[in-house]
């Protein structure tokens, strides 16, 4: 899942979504996939997008308020 949020591959993303992938599974350096979407992700379309999708299907969204508190 990781890989595809940094990637931005919207599509990937939305397919993953849909099956039974952990939402919240954290890469090597603690941070969930919503995460690395808002921190990562240049596009702000594909941003956008992505952010959306994993919202819309529950991921945690508790490590994104705080770092968009500390910016």
């Amino acid at each position: 899942m990781t890989l595809s949020v940094r990637g931005g591959h919207t599509a990937d993303v939305k397919a993953l979504c849909g099956g039974a992938v952990d939402l919240d599974i954290h890469n090597k350096n603690g941070d969930a996939p919503l995460y690395v979407a808002l921190k990562e992700i240049d596009d702000a379309e594909a941003r956008f997008e992505i952010v959306d999708e994993l919202l819309s299907c529950g991921a945690e969204h508790k490590q994104c308020v705080s770092w968009i508190l500390d910016r």
